[in-house]
Order: structure tokens, then sequence, then C-alpha cells
């Protein structure tokens, strides 16, 4: 299950805008005032504190939307999970899929990100795996902005067939 918004423009762009409409939603703007903490546990007694997953999920939908999606944990479920208060944050269910993976450290700008995705496809197609080359991989970010840049810890991922 993920929470997710949906802003155009370029990676480089749209990254922190739909990193903070997320961030909104699980920093407590939600029906149930929950707190979704990203890192240190965060202990608020008036509220139930919720230890959110990583990573934070960047992909291109039909439409040319950059999607910003935080995975939630695993105890939620669509009736359980709180709700937005915000009609830009989305919550879907994800079916399971096999991804083909490429790590990388260092800043996810576009031109980086673009350079791995080639790199994985090359990958996948010397080693005869079967992808949809129409599809958009997906960026997944897995370190708050303040991380260290060689520490940084990146994924680019493919969804492959069986």
């Amino acid at each position: 299950m993920v929470a997710s918004a949906k802003v155009r423009g370029n990676q480089n762009e749209v990254s922190n805008e739909g990193f903070r409409i997320v961030a909104d939603y699980i920093f407590g703007n939600n029906t149930s005032n929950e707190s979704i903490a990203m890192t240190t546990p965060v202990i608020d007694e008036k509220n139930e504190e919720i230890a959110m997953t990583t990573p934070v999920i960047d992909e291109i939908n039909d439409e040319g939307e950059h999607v910003i999606s935080f995975v939630m944990p695993s105890k939620y479920t669509l009736e359980n999970l709180p709700k937005p208060n915000s009609e830009k944050v989305i919550i879907t269910e994800v079916p399971e899929k096999i991804y083909a993976v490429l790590k990388f450290s260092w800043y996810p700008y576009e031109i980086r990100v673009n350079k791995k995705k080639e790199i994985l496809k090359e990958y996948l197609n010397r080693d005869g795996m079967f992808f949809n080359d129409d599809k958009d991989p997906i960026l997944s970010r897995f370190n708050p902005p303040f991380t260290m840049p060689l520490l940084l810890r990146n994924e680019v991922l493919i969804e492959v067939s069986k």
C-alpha cells in the first residue's frame, strides 16, 4: 500500500514538491491526526505512532506525471490506514510484481537516473529477461535529504516477466 501525489515537471523539480505533499499527510494531516515517522520514531502521547517503511518511489504515469509514493507499513489496509485530509494524496494498494533492480549512490539527478536505467536495460537484454521497454523504470530513494551524497542509496527498478 502506498500514499502518493501526482506532480508535473522534470524529475529534479517535482521530487521535492511531491515529497512535501505526501510528507504533509504522514506528518499528521490526516483524519486520525496520526504521525507516520520517516526516521527515528517520534513519541506523541496524543496520537499513535506509525513507523513508515522506505523507500520513497518516483515513477511516471501514462499522463506524463511523476507519481511520488511512500510505502506504508504492512499492518495497514485500506480500511484502517488514516485517510488523507488533502485531495492531492492518493492511497492505493499495489499488486505484487517482480523487478530487476540496479542500486547506486549519489544524488539521483535526472541525467544520472537515465544513465542507470539504460545500464539496467542493457543487463536485462544481455541476460534474456523480458520487460516492457515502453514503460518508464521506477526510481526508489531511501535516505533523508541531508545524507552525504556518497552514502545515498537509490535504486532503479524495471518490472520483469516471469
